[in-house]
């Protein structure tokens, strides 16, 4: 495994552009085309048929023909504890009529902050569980066909990124559901989003992102921020 290190950011680390890392050029001009598609989606004429409605606390990836969500998006104490599990949604942009409802770990008193993730190019869906601990892939395969691919128990609590050149996803395993824990040891963790392996880790400086986002950088490396103000740097050492 190679060793995934991070550090805490300067004036001197933001003139360092240049450096070794695990992510690829990119994910920025990426990252630009998927908002405009959204924006386009949002703004443009929809399919006849199409109501403006949404799941309640819910938040949206838009892939390349679906959006896709998660339910259950406040946690306590914004709205109290829930009670029913998470669930992940698609919605095909084109058919309003269709939809598909994927039960994701079945747990109760499920709650996430942020989107799910989808990658268009391997069909395949990233959604978690911040309450449970819980975060996993299903292969779409098809109108109501998926396929689990791994799950691992981790705690993520950040707006996961990919680099789909590559296949890595970044994610969070975090110590803590929130930012007012004393715990320390969230872990930003790069893995294979295909089959889960784990290619590196390193501390992000809080004990959760608290549902922040991974930002990537100017060569193979990205950056988080967290409620508590913490800021790290991650790049591959060696």
């Amino acid at each position: 495994m190679r060793t995934l290190e991070s550090k805490e950011t300067d004036d001197r680390t933001r003139q360092r552009r240049k450096t070794r890392g695990l992510l690829p050029f990119g994910m920025a001009g990426r990252m630009r085309g998927a908002a405009a598609t959204e924006a386009r989606l949002l703004a443009g004429p929809r399919a006849e048929g199409w109501r403006e409605t949404a799941l309640d606390d819910s938040a949206a990836s838009v892939g390349s023909d679906c959006i896709w969500m998660m339910d259950m998006g406040r946690p306590p104490p914004w709205r109290g504890l829930a009670s029913a599990p998470q669930r992940a949604f698609r919605f095909p942009i084109d058919d309003p009529g269709e939809r598909d409802v994927i039960e994701t770990f079945g747990m109760p008193n499920a709650v996430n902050v942020g989107p799910p993730l989808y990658d268009p190019e391997r069909r395949i869906l990233v959604a978690y569980d911040m309450m449970n601990g819980k975060v996993g892939a299903w292969r779409f395969e098809g109108p109501g066909q998926y396929t689990s691919l791994w799950q691992h128990d981790w705690r993520c609590a950040v707006q996961m990124i990919l680099y789909s050149d590559t296949g890595e996803l970044v994610l969070e395993d975090g110590a803590a559901m929130g930012p007012a824990s004393s715990a320390e040891g969230s872990m930003a963790v790069v893995v294979d989003i295909e089959t889960g392996r784990e290619l590196g880790r390193a501390p992000s400086g809080a004990p959760s992102i608290s549902g922040m986002f991974f930002c990537p950088g100017y060569g193979r490396d990205f950056y988080s921020g967290s409620l508590r103000g913490a800021i790290a740097r991650y790049y591959v050492e060696g």
